[in-house]
């Protein structure tokens, strides 16, 4: 993107600072595309996540956003003492669902939340950013300008105002994709399959229930107008690397102190055995999870092409439906059915654990190998890592040669985190390394004790970036006295933009030349009656000087600097 920089020269100029107005969010706005089709009742979190999905790429379907969020495989024993629960995730109580969901189709996304008393937890944590609202009037706007702007926002609401639920409270996900002066639009998700996509709800009813949820959901306590959206477009990464990522993920998580996977289930069903209360342990609810979510996984394998363990996973799931179908269990019944449908799941995790070795430990995902990154504005690098993998780095290697560290930078993420912004301070370590073919190369290598670990590398190539000189023409004479504005476009990457002038047409010679500097806020600038005859000094009689637009740090930037233009004195 190219910028436009004024600088005036005058004797003497009065220089006024205009604060650019923002404008208000519009008084309506609607985006489509958001629909409540295929998903199973009972777990909004991830439904809603994946309406976002779908919303930025419909060819992909809930099934890879349900396996990707880990519902389909996992199962955590969380709690303590009697008070244990079997739950359908290890990091269920940190949003870990739409975390691994995201990690997996590449996404960037973003949180914003007006804090009461409470922390970020996991999925804010990992976001690419985190915004805090002083006031409710703030977080409204920013819904709106979202809106606005055709993004779909999820939201974490209480039900008890919501249409359907009878004024119960409750903690619910929802998709906000309208609003007009009167009231905001959502879209449902579970229980009416293709229906209520555009519910009518008022904004007195939507901001209790945006703010009240920070005083329903305990697991969530000082959460007040959470709210996420997605700030790029999903990536689909090789289903068999999707598959290995999901069975590693329970071997590691099963070495924490509570058992996952499989023997959660197991652990669960032996509680139950030994007298704790089988629908406290595993009650109606968790129960439906179980039985509604874990089915995605048989057309997920087979599409995948292994078609003998979807048959074999469709027999746990049919346990766990027979289990669910049940009103008042036989818990000696039940317990038998969970170790039985446990079994089953380790097998097929058991085949989905050889697929590791077929793949690498770190899966690229964006940018693409081959793309232009213009002007390299609104850059990130992101991957996908095996869970095993604990720390690594991204390198970029100039001239292509990750062995040349002369020409190689390197960056390291934020913890937990998989990717890397890249701002003008990181561009300005590597750039600075360039053998002027404008091509890069980047991979993700690991460190510390997995060191050794390198990705396949990928080749990007990005456009000139120019000063471009805009006015006054070339050739223009000027009157004694007269106004002077010179205007010329900066690239984003430009760190500080100047004018040169050379009375010879010598730019490198430093002697025939001067330089102007814009304010601050790089918007104008002039030089004294002083300069100017500094100008004519340094002229060599012809009374024509040169001048172009430069970035006085192309050195780091690479920026260069505009055609010349002449200027014939008074």
């Amino acid at each position: 993107m190219i910028s436009r920089i004024s600088l005036t020269v005058l004797a003497a100029i009065l220089i006024c600072n205009i604060s650019a107005a923002i404008a208000d969010p519009p008084v309506s706005a609607s985006v489509s595309g958001v629909k409540n089709v295929g998903w199973a009742p009972g777990n909004c979190e991830v439904a809603s996540f994946g309406q976002l999905v779908i919303q930025r790429d419909p060819t992909i379907t809930p099934a890879e956003v349900v396996v990707r969020a880990g519902v389909c495989t996992q199962a955590a024993w969380v709690g303590s003492g009697k008070n244990r629960v079997l739950v359908d995730h290890p990091r269920f109580l940190n949003m870990g669902k739409r975390v691994d969901a995201a990690r997996l189709f590449g996404l960037g996304y973003a949180v914003a939340w007006k804090p009461v008393g409470g922390k970020p937890y996991g999925i804010a944590k990992q976001a690419d950013s985190l915004t805090t609202f002083n006031t409710t009037d703030e977080a409204v706007k920013r819904i709106k300008e979202l809106l606005a702007a055709g993004t779909p926002v999820q939201v974490h609401v209480d039900t008890a105002e919501l249409p359907f639920y009878g004024g119960n409270h409750g903690s619910h996900f929802v998709v906000v994709h309208g609003y007009d002066a009167t009231s905001i639009y959502y879209c449902e998700n579970g229980f009416s399959n293709g229906e209520n996509e555009n519910v009518n709800l008022s904004w007195a009813d939507f901001i209790s229930a945006w703010t009240g949820i920070a005083h329903v959901d305990p697991k969530y306590p000082g959460n007040e107008c959470f709210m996420l959206w997605l700030t790029t477009d999903p990536v689909r990464l090789d289903n068999d690397w999707i598959l290995a990522w999901l069975s590693r993920d329970i071997k590691m998580t099963n070495k924490s102190k509570s058992p996952t996977g499989p023997d959660a289930i197991r652990a669960a069903a032996e509680m139950i055995r030994n007298g704790a209360d089988g629908d406290t342990v595993f009650n109606s609810w968790l129960r439906s999870i179980h039985a509604n979510w874990r089915s995605y996984m048989i057309g997920f394998l087979d599409s995948a092409g292994h078609s003998d363990m979807a048959e074999r996973f469709e027999q746990a799931c049919e346990i766990w439906e027979s289990i669910n179908s049940t009103l008042n269990p036989d818990w000696s019944t039940v317990c038998d059915q969970m170790d039985e449908a446990a079994d089953i799941e380790e097998e097929v995790e058991a085949e989905l654990l050889g697929l590791v070795e077929d793949f690498e430990p770190v899966c690229l995902c964006s940018p693409e190998d081959g793309a232009n990154l213009d002007t390299l504005e609104d850059c990130t690098f992101r991957w996908a890592q095996m869970p095993e993998v604990s720390k690594t780095v991204l390198q970029i290697a100039m001239d292509g040669d990750f062995a040349n560290r002369r020409s190689t930078g390197t960056l390291t993420p934020d913890k937990y985190k998989w990717f890397v912004p890249m701002a003008k301070k990181d561009w300005f370590k590597v750039l600075s390394k360039d053998d002027n073919n404008r091509l890069l190369s980047w991979r993700v290598i690991g460190q510390g004790k997995d060191a050794g670990m390198v990705s396949i590398g990928r080749t990007l190539s990005w456009d000139i970036q120019q000063m471009v000189s805009e006015a006054p023409d070339s050739g223009r004479s000027l009157a004694e006295g007269e106004l002077l504005t010179f205007t010329f476009g900066s690239p984003w990457i430009a760190e500080k933009p100047c004018v040169v002038i050379s009375t010879t047409g010598d730019f490198n010679d430093k002697k025939s030349r001067i330089i102007i500097k814009p304010k601050s806020d790089q918007t104008s600038a002039s030089f004294t009656k002083s300069t100017l005859s500094t100008l004519k000094k340094k002229d060599d009689g012809d009374k024509v000087v040169y001048w172009r637009a430069e970035d006085a740090y192309a050195k780091k930037t690479m920026v260069e600097p505009s055609e010349p233009r002449s200027l014939q004195l008074p």
